[in-house]
């Protein structure tokens, strides 16, 4: 049975290890390409397992209302710059998976940013 949390808040290492995650198995890359893009960004375990890497997308999808800050938002240009060397049309497939990831699993920072100072004003 999946793990289903009503919010958490997610913080940007978290979420671009997703969406590195996600765009690595939508892309269906070669082996030798997959294998550099993973282990520029991810860590070893998620490197050694795939069910591992479905699992961490499984926690993350089972997250009803995601809360992300506009500082996550900026954070994923920056970490996709310093962890991935990702150019061209790999970097625009990448943004693009990235986008449906997000919008899939209703993540929205303008919508988050309320939902969490209405959560912080309830703690």
């Amino acid at each position: 049975m999946p793990v289903v949390f009503n919010t958490a808040v997610i913080d940007s290492g978290v979420l671009f290890t997703a969406l590195t995650i996600n765009y690595v198995e939508r892309a269906q890359l070669p082996g030798p390409k997959r294998s550099a893009i993973l282990s520029d960004t991810v860590d070893a375990e998620l490197r050694a397992s795939a069910d591992l890497r479905h699992a961490y997308l499984q926690l993350l999808s089972g997250v009803r209302n995601p809360l992300i800050t506009s500082h996550v938002v900026g954070e994923l240009q920056g970490l996709q710059t310093s962890r991935s060397r990702l150019r061209g049309e790999d970097l625009r497939f990448f943004w693009v998976h990235s986008l449906e990831f997000l919008l899939a699993r209703n993540f929205d920072e303008t919508r988050s940013s309320d939902r969490y100072e209405r959560h912080r004003g309830h703690a």
